[in-house]
């Protein structure tokens, strides 16, 4: 009998979870179908204050908005978008704060069950708005892992149409370990003119650790169909204004072919009137080669030095960020130095050099070691080009080597540095003469000696000091 009972309850039990799971399933296709044909049903502004006053609040997030507005544009039975709009919206977590008068966002997405998607972002508007976040603080003990494209994301990302961003904001504000990286007020247009993109970003002033107190504007031109297939070309037409140093300006083009081909040619100033530097940039990223052709110049900044250049510099070699070989790269590159001889000198100008080309080779190798970059340079050559004139020739040459762990000290680098200079004066006579009017001539009874003379010395300089030995 007690049997009997008990599989009756069994048997009513099962029925009763069969019946709860088919209202479950019922009621779960209502909702489907709810947010699929009516969703102004579920997403309204009634029910979001309501999920702000007492849903929101218990996972940290409280939002208050004097009114809000929801459309749902749709083209088919998959293709649907969503369209929101706010005013006076205030938003806030324990790490975040947007505020703004008016802000509005839209989207598309394709809800095919067999592949559904993001299709659109955009319009998106912000109104004066303010933003603030402190970011987490940094792990001193964790290893910070090599970056990485997310490939199947990028090509998602890819895909997306993109519409109009207008975002004006107040003030921005981030920080990070409390330490203020950007603070300032920030507008960002992005729109599709002619198929192609335009966007204009200008700031005013900002302070904050990567950008000191500055004021940027920038122009940027992208084709429209970006999300669409590589290659694209990048124009670059931007500003800067950074406080007690001066303008900065860049313009230039970029190509980029694929996310590891990129092709660039760039020019760059910084200051104004006489106390400014210019410098032209070129060359590749391809496949873990590169090539960067630098002519520049900075003028004005030494009063001694009005000019100081680089020429012809040719950087090339291979490159792995992830290791264990980092770089392995051949550079060489020509540097102008132009002084103005001190008062002393002027008696005897013409002896006094005033302009001095450097030639440099930098074989550069960086390896990942022991979770440690490791340096080597062998054969760092650097040679002044010989000075000639009518009383002396002078030439100097440094050939060096350096090698160890990069780090915060210099004891971990281990050096050695050949010095390889000679001055020769063809005939002893001419400089006497030359110097005889001046307060250097040379005294009796050397100054009736004649035919050449030279000098000159050979040695070398270990660990930046640690030994030097240089005998003339």
């Amino acid at each position: 009998m007690l049997f009997k009972h008990l599989f009756k309850f069994a048997g009513y039990t099962i029925i009763f979870f069969i019946e709860l799971a088919s209202v479950l399933l019922i009621a779960a296709a209502a909702l489907f179908l709810i947010l699929l044909y009516r969703p102004e049903w579920i997403v309204n502004e009634s029910n979001l204050r309501f999920a702000s006053a007492y849903v929101l609040p218990r996972v940290g997030v409280q939002l208050e908005f004097k009114s809000f507005k929801a459309d749902f544009p749709s083209t088919s039975i998959y293709d649907r978008g969503l369209a929101v709009t706010f005013e006076n919206i205030r938003l806030r977590t324990s790490s975040m704060t947007f505020i703004a008068p008016n802000a509005g966002a839209a989207a598309a997405f394709n809800i095919h069950p067999s592949h559904p998607a993001l299709t659109m972002i955009g319009p998106l508007v912000v109104e004066e708005g303010i933003f603030a976040m402190t970011l987490a603080p940094k792990d001193p003990y964790e290893e910070e892992k090599p970056f990485e494209w997310d490939q199947e994301l990028l090509t998602k990302i890819r895909a997306i149409k993109w519409e109009m961003i207008s975002a004006n904001f107040k003030e921005i504000n981030i920080e990070q370990d409390k330490v203020t990286l950007l603070k300032g007020p920030m507008n960002l247009q992005v729109y599709n003119d002619k198929r192609n993109w335009k966007i204009a970003y200008e700031s005013g002033d900002l302070l904050g650790t990567p950008v000191m107190k500055s004021n940027l504007k920038l122009d940027i031109r992208l084709p429209a169909d970006i999300a669409a297939s590589f290659p694209f070309d990048i124009k670059l037409d931007g500003g800067a204004s950074i406080r007690e140093q001066g303008p900065v300006g860049l313009d230039g083009t970029m190509t980029v072919n694929s996310l590891d081909d990129l092709r660039y040619k760039l020019n760059g100033s910084f200051g104004e009137g006489k106390k400014r530097v210019v410098a032209k940039v070129s060359g590749f990223f391809d496949k873990g080669r590169f090539l960067s052709q630098i002519d520049g110049s900075a003028d004005g900044f030494v009063a001694q030095l009005p000019e100081l250049a680089v020429r012809r510099c040719r950087l090339e070699g291979r490159y792995n960020f992830a290791g264990p070989e980092i770089l392995n790269s051949n550079n060489n590159c020509e540097i102008v130095i132009e002084r103005i001889p001190l008062p002393e000198e002027l008696a005897f100008a013409d002896l006094s050099p005033t302009k001095f080309t450097i030639k440099v080779h930098l074989p550069l190798k960086l390896t990942q070691q022991n979770k440690q970059t490791y340096l080597d340079a062998k054969n760092v050559r650097a040679s002044i080009a010989p000075i000639s004139n009518d009383v002396y020739r002078l030439k100097a040459s440094v050939i060096g080597n350096f090698e160890g762990y990069l780090s915060a000290s210099t004891d971990t680098i281990k050096s050695e540095v050949k010095v390889d200079s000679e001055i020769e004066i063809p005939e002893f006579a001419n400089l006497v003469k030359r110097l005889e009017p001046t307060a250097y001539a040379i005294p009796a009874p050397l100054h009736t000696l004649k035919g050449r003379v030279a000098c000159g010395t050979q040695g070398k300089i270990v660990n930046l000091g640690e030994q030097t030995d240089i005998p003339l």
